[in-house]
């Protein structure tokens, strides 16, 4: 080759050097919604842009962030509005492929497997009694009320019994469905919400029951490969399945496709996941809640959803013990992941809470 075509050569590596330096040097972990046009690419599926791109001050958001937040449990914050991830930070060693365990964030999907079993015709509806479901167990029943739950009273919290948290999570190693149908009753199926565990994890165990495969197996099939969801894990108890109320480890984006989902109304790029009847019925208020439950002064809870309203916006939210968090303003369209070091690990003495977040952070910004 002669020294022309040599220098040609030279000259188009070095431009096609540059120019993929410059396209990977927007692609990082960590957006913090500052007004660069250069941050609009696209990365695993999302659009990245900039909070101003949606009406944010990005310089009262992060001046909110590092009030508030500067020594806290925070491991990671994600705004989603108008179809763009326009901001995605994170804290105390996290990173864009860390899962966390998200603990009670974990009943929200199980309700979404529920629906889209229900969807399929593998469960009739939630009226059905979770008797039909474990007659193995309910032979030795003699229980009215006990016999009259359903699955329903489970995503409502009101089956009417509370376990014992330490023996619930030890029934694990022997037979927690037996644990908790022998629980005694304080209420009437119905009557009263009381958060218990125990109903979420009957939920796993009812789908396993209807469908012949575990949660795991089921939302495999029907819900994670098509989010595109590949990197988790799900903590099973000894009968094989998956912990109903807990123990799902997710990353934070992968964990803000489910909040998009639902935003959505159960669409995921033009796939019906989860009917939109589900995703409303799921999100609407069933029953009165505590007031002082997880930090919130609700407005109710649903299908395993927290419902809640922060100025004129009312949302919904997944919420799981340390400051996990997946939250939905569906008239801002706008959703917000959190994800925090829980209490026995932590670091700092606080667990940021996703009303918190909201006022002291988010709405503020919003211009």
């Amino acid at each position: 080759m002669n020294l022309k075509k040599l220098g040609k050569v030279f000259i188009l590596f070095l431009v096609i050097t540059t120019i993929l330096i410059g396209f990977c040097g927007c692609n990082t972990s960590s957006n913090d919604g500052s007004d660069n046009s250069a941050n609009i690419i696209k990365d695993e599926g999302f659009i990245i842009d900039t909070l101003e791109s949606v009406g944010f001050d990005s310089s009262i958001l992060n001046e909110g962030l590092n009030e508030n937040y500067s020594e806290s449990n925070l491991k990671s914050l994600l705004i989603y509005k108008d179809d763009k991830l326009v901001f995605e930070r994170y804290f105390n060693d996290s990173t864009k492929d860390t899962q966390s365990n998200v603990f009670s964030v974990t009943k929200s999907f199980v309700s979404a497997l529920i629906g889209i079993a229900i969807d399929s015709g593998k469960i009739e509806n939630t009226k059905v009694k979770i008797s039909e479901y474990l007659p193995e167990y309910f032979k030795d029943i003699n229980d009215e009320d006990k016999e009259s739950i359903t699955i329903e009273h489970l995503l409502t919290m009101t089956p009417g019994f509370i376990e014992n948290f330490p023996e619930f999570v030890q029934s694990f190693y022997t037979d927690a469905i037996k644990y908790t149908l022998d629980l005694p009753l304080n209420y009437k199926p119905g009557e009263k919400f009381q958060y218990a565990n125990s109903s979420s994890h009957l939920l796993s165990v009812i789908i396993r029951k209807a469908t012949g495969e575990n949660a795991e197996t089921f939302a495999n099939k029907y819900l994670f490969n098509q989010l595109g969801i590949k990197d988790y894990s799900w903590t099973t108890e000894r009968q094989g399945d998956n912990i109903g109320a807990s123990d799902l480890y997710l990353r934070s984006r992968d964990m803000l496709k489910f909040g998009i989902l639902y935003l959505k109304k159960g669409n995921w790029n033009g796939k019906q996941l989860i009917s939109e009847n589900w995703v409303n019925e799921s999100t609407t208020k069933k029953i009165d809640a505590y007031e002082d439950n997880v930090g919130l002064q609700n407005k109710g809870y649903g299908y395993q959803w927290w419902l809640d309203t922060t100025g004129d916006d009312d949302y919904f939210s997944a919420i799981g013990h340390g400051g996990q968090f997946i939250s939905v303003v569906k008239d801002l369209n706008l959703v917000v992941v959190a994800t925090s070091v829980p209490p026995e690990e932590a670091i700092y003495s606080d667990s940021p809470q996703i009303k918190e977040i909201l006022y002291n952070v988010i709405i503020p910004a919003l211009q």
